[in-house]
């Protein structure tokens, strides 16, 4: 009995020296089968390390997002939704923000400078980031910029890895849609961009402060149209905020 105790007591000293006493600090298990029993050929992530794992994750996630400097106080729980045009703007984000829904797929917010378009963009990259889904942030020009700086470029970075990148990623959010500098290459890559997502039915969020009709080089109105004729698409226009209130509204 003596020695039965010694040994036990030797055992659980030798599995408190780790942090974890299910895999003994290893990060992996073996898993076991319906009988109870340990499939040693197998491996399988322990449980202590799921949260770094899931930090790590979304780490990468927002690194990959490229959200803005100084943006952290941008989320949906800060908006303030003080009108009515606020008040709809917000619950469409909140329902696109989850990227499980099937109702909304498809936003696009109009807007005049200091409205709050942007703030809510991105606020639903935050949402979908914390919830572990892949989302792109981009302001239009600095896309197209990146787009031609690509042609001299290889690997990730070429022009037809960039635009394969924003054709499939998620969630792509487009902020200030029509402040770039129009012309056919532009207009023709847009639209090729926000076309082939809506046929392939992924998450497209843009912000503009433009009539669809009279995007700036968009003559055709191909992508005008496009963003209004999603079946699962909305259009919401912030048209009794003054940006001047606005402003004076997110002051402390």
């Amino acid at each position: 009995m003596g020695r039965a105790a010694s040994a036990e007591q030797s055992t659980d000293q030798t599995i408190s020296k780790y942090a974890c006493p299910i895999c003994r600090d290893a990060g992996f298990v073996h898993p076991l089968d319906e009988d109870g029993r340990c499939l040693y050929s197998q491996v399988v992530v322990c449980q202590c390390q799921a949260h770094r794992i899931a930090q790590e994750k979304r780490q990468r996630l927002m690194k990959f997002c490229q959200l803005p400097m100084d943006s952290e106080d941008k989320t949906l729980a800060t908006f303030d939704a003080y009108s009515p045009d606020l008040k709809r703007a917000l619950t469409a984000s909140k329902a696109i923000a989850d990227p499980s829904a099937e109702e909304l797929k498809w936003l696009t917010v109009i807007a005049g400078v200091d409205r709050g378009k942007s703030h809510m963009a991105v606020a639903i990259c935050r949402a979908w980031l914390e919830m572990g889904a892949p989302a792109r942030y981009v302001f239009v020009p600095d896309l197209l910029d990146e787009l031609r700086a690509g042609y001299e470029q290889e690997g990730d970075h070429s022009f037809l890895s960039r635009m394969y990148f924003y054709k499939t990623v998620p969630l792509l959010v487009l902020d200030d849609l029509g402040s770039e500098k129009p012309s056919p290459w532009v207009v023709e890559k847009l639209t090729t961009i926000i076309n082939t997502r809506y046929e392939n039915g992924l998450h497209l969020v843009v912000t503009t402060n433009k009539d669809l009709d009279n995007l700036p080089g968009d003559i055709e109105h191909r992508i005008g149209s496009r963003l209004y004729r999603h079946s699962k698409g909305a259009v919401i226009r912030i048209d009794d905020v003054d940006q001047f209130a606005f402003r004076k509204k997110k002051k402390p």
